[in-house]
């Protein structure tokens, strides 16, 4: 395996790893009857980051990630899974 190919397999791991924590994200708040606002509130981050995050718009840090999976009573894992 090249680098090039190397570099654009880890990329793409990486995008279904988002895109798996953004969909887990909103069905998990969906599911407690969350607002994005409550969320916010309840992980202190900002709504419109909870909103670009849910969207797809920005990629959380491993931080806020955190934070995220605190507020909703879960292990990180499973909002990856």
């Amino acid at each position: 395996m090249t680098v090039t190919n190397s570099i654009f397999a880890c990329t793409k791991v990486m995008m279904e790893i988002q895109e798996r924590f953004r969909v887990n994200i909103v069905k998990s708040r969906k599911i407690r009857g969350w607002s994005q606002k409550r969320l916010a509130d309840e992980s202190k981050i900002d709504r419109s980051h909870i909103s670009n995050i849910e969207t797809g718009k920005s990629s959380p840090s491993l931080q806020i990630a955190e934070r995220i999976a605190i507020a909703l009573k879960c292990d990180f894992s499973e909002l990856i899974e």
